[in-house]
């Protein structure tokens, strides 16, 4: 729930920041400046990225715990 709630912060920021802003126009992610079409990418995978981590942690230290159906549904 975490993830969602941070990743619907993260999406609300760049709409209100960038909507109607050209995909070729400058951008910053973390710090450094970019084309905002590489920032946004940039930015989910990162997003996605650290969901695998904290989806390999828990399988890790917990073998009960069913990723799929928690992920993806029954």
């Amino acid at each position: 729930s975490l993830l969602h709630e941070s990743h619907a912060k993260l999406i609300e920021f760049i709409k209100s920041k960038y909507a109607e802003a050209p995909l070729d126009s400058e951008a910053h992610a973390w710090g450094a400046p970019m084309k905002l079409g590489r920032a946004i990418a940039y930015l989910s995978s990162e997003d996605f990225y650290h969901a695998g981590q904290v989806g390999y942690i828990r399988g890790a230290s917990d073998p009960t715990w069913d990723y799929y159906s928690t992920i993806y549904g029954e």
